[in-house]
């Protein structure tokens, strides 16, 4: 069953639209609005990358951490087995300081970016261009006519490369989670995603059916933390890549024009898009 979010990473036209999406396209925005918003994402990654560390240090300050702590936790495992005895033994006191003064420098690297950050979102510049894209989505919403009245859901797309005729997932996360405006309209559920409105009959939606698989996934988007609240009961985890893991996923299943596709979202998601779809997961 072919994922209706999917992403070929491999596309050189990366833009391009699917056929199976195009079919479904009932607005676009205004050209003019996309350029503004090709520029304002352009304004964007110029003030990222004034806290930003360089790519090779974001890597480097995370192999420290995961490095640092697998040092101590053979130092703890040493100290649980054998007790003060460990500590006789030189490359205990090592592999503790070591471990340590890795992990300090990698939460630094952290502590410093996060004050650079701080810094640039103090400044005028930083705030004006805030309100700038405040104003610019407000524009947007109301050029793809999006009512006020819509659901902010989370779906996961699903990035993937085909090579040799076979089809290949993301090696460092299975989906990437996006926040997307959903909403009803003439007997459709609409789904808005950049700079279009898809539209999906309702009943071409056959069935919404929980998977019961582990996934993995980039991007948190609500306010409340993943591990907190509401979203605590799904036993969200986050590993030192800062990729999240849980259990379970929704399909919402659909025909298209004879083909089954699928749009794939969180389990937390579940009681959004049963009230969206007056369906109820299986």
């Amino acid at each position: 069953m072919k994922n209706l979010f999917g992403i070929n990473i491999g596309n050189e036209n990366e833009d391009e639209l699917s056929k199976e999406l195009k079919s479904l396209v009932v607005r676009e925005l205004d050209p003019y609005l996309t350029a503004r918003q090709e520029e304002a994402m352009s304004k964007l990654d110029e003030l990222e990358s004034k806290w930003s560390m360089p790519s090779w240090l974001s890597v480097l300050r995370i192999a420290l951490i995961g490095l640092g702590t697998a040092l101590l936790v053979t130092v703890i495992r040493a100290l649980l087995d054998m007790g003060a005895d460990a500590f006789a033994s030189p490359f205990t006191i090592v592999f503790a300081v070591l471990g340590a003064v890795l992990v300090g420098v990698g939460i630094a690297l952290f502590v410093i970016e996060g004050k650079r950050r701080r810094g640039v979102e103090s400044s005028d510049e930083y705030k004006t261009f805030v309100s700038y894209l405040n104003s610019l989505d407000a524009s947007v919403e109301q050029s793809l006519k999006i009512p006020t009245d819509r659901a902010s859901v989370d779906v996961l797309y699903l990035p993937y490369e085909e090579k040799d005729g076979k089809i290949k997932s993301n090696r460092h996360f299975k989906y990437l989670n996006i926040e997307r405006s959903l909403f009803i309209e003439d007997g459709k559920l609409c789904i808005a995603d950049g700079g279009y409105v898809y539209g999906i009959s309702l009943d071409s939606i056959k069935a919404l059916v929980l998977r019961d698989e582990r996934i993995s996934f980039a991007q948190w988007n609500k306010e409340e933390m993943f591990d907190k609240g509401e979203y605590k009961e799904y036993h969200i985890s986050v590993d030192n890549t800062g990729v999240l893991h849980m259990k379970g996923l929704i399909s919402l299943q659909l025909i298209k024009d004879g083909e089954e596709l699928e749009i794939t979202l969180p389990l937390y998601e579940k009681e959004a898009i049963e009230s969206l779809t007056g369906l109820t997961v299986e």
